[in-house]
């Protein structure tokens, strides 16, 4: 993968975890919502199996969401360190603002709020820092990730 690909990744990281945890915080309201009364206990019927085999469906599921989100945060840290490794203070802050910032509404900042943030040109940010940039970090990548 290229490094721009490889950095990409990072790109989108961030809202995932988000809808994930949305997602996660759903289950449990599902799980709160299945309550089983005392009737259902006792007797130990249909609807109280039902109950207690959704819960270990909702609870199945979370631990799911959380692997996922685990590998999530794995991946943008190994991102993250290739990154804060780039000597050059101007093209780490250029690769943190492309591959792991994020707005308010948790969209990737433009190359115009990026040039803005470093007050710099917006050509000068696309055409000349970015190559470097990209160039500065591909040594902090595992080999086994990056093909030419």
């Amino acid at each position: 993968m290229a490094t721009k690909d490889w950095l990409n990744r990072g790109r989108t990281i961030t809202k995932e975890i988000e809808d994930l945890e949305c997602d996660k915080r759903r289950a449990i309201e599902d799980a709160t919502k299945i309550t089983v009364t005392l009737r259902e206990r006792v007797n130990t019927g249909k609807a109280g199996k039902r109950n207690d085999a959704a819960l270990v469906e909702i609870a199945d599921y979370g631990m799911l969401i959380e692997e996922k989100i685990a590998e999530l945060y794995r991946t943008r840290n190994e991102i993250s360190k290739a990154i804060y490794a780039v000597e050059d203070g101007v093209l780490r802050r250029l690769l943190i603002n492309r591959y792991i910032m994020s707005n308010e509404q948790g969209k990737q900042l433009s190359w115009e709020q990026i040039s803005i943030n470093l007050n710099n040109g917006f050509e000068n940010v696309t055409q000349r820092l970015h190559p470097r940039a990209l160039n500065a970090v591909r040594k902090y990548i595992p080999e086994e990730d990056l093909i030419d």
